[in-house]
């Protein structure tokens, strides 16, 4: 069985997928009837897994409407050249529930691809939830330091790229 983060033509494998399937379908199903004794119509399922930061809304037959999914990715390079679905996220979660993700990075060829940005799991028939707009609004007051953190980012996500290709390059010398 291959690893989940080696698959880079989509956030999740149809391997992953039906694993997140079961597991929101059957044991946390099962976990919320239990503790709640109710199936909640609005459900956000956030985790941290597979270094590709990504949300969506998604169908599970357990659920009444779309569940909203967000994966928070890693900060782990891993591969010698860029791969632009690896990156990291921070979820964020008000009072009220909504969320939002913080896009910290994706992996580009070029540092100045390197930019900070809001994500919602949306199915495009809402506006964006009070936490995103606020976000966002936030990042776009603060620019100049999110530009800073960027640049940064891509400075550092070098670094640990270059370390990689002499690990690799001293492993095949051995």
């Amino acid at each position: 069985v291959s690893r989940e983060r080696t698959h880079t033509s989509s956030p999740l494998s149809s391997e992953c997928r039906k694993g997140l399937n079961r597991y929101l379908n059957v044991p946390l199903r099962t976990q919320m009837k239990h503790e709640l004794g109710l199936r909640p119509k609005d459900l956000t399922f956030v985790f941290g897994h597979t270094h590709k930061p990504y949300q969506g809304k998604f169908s599970f037959e357990e659920y009444p409407g779309l569940v909203s999914v967000y994966n928070m990715g890693g900060w782990v390079i891993e591969k010698r050249t860029p791969s632009p679905i690896h990156g990291a996220a921070a979820v964020l979660l008000d009072e009220d529930l909504n969320a939002t993700s913080l896009r910290l990075y994706n992996e580009a060829e070029n540092a100045g691809e390197y930019e900070v940005r809001v994500e919602e799991a949306t199915d495009q028939t809402v506006p964006a939830n009070p936490l995103t707009e606020h976000v966002g609004s936030l990042i776009e007051k603060t620019s100049g330091a999110w530009r800073e953190f960027s640049r940064i980012t891509a400075e550092e996500v070098e670094k640990h790229r270059e370390y990689l290709r002499y690990r690799v390059r001293k492993m095949k010398e051995i």
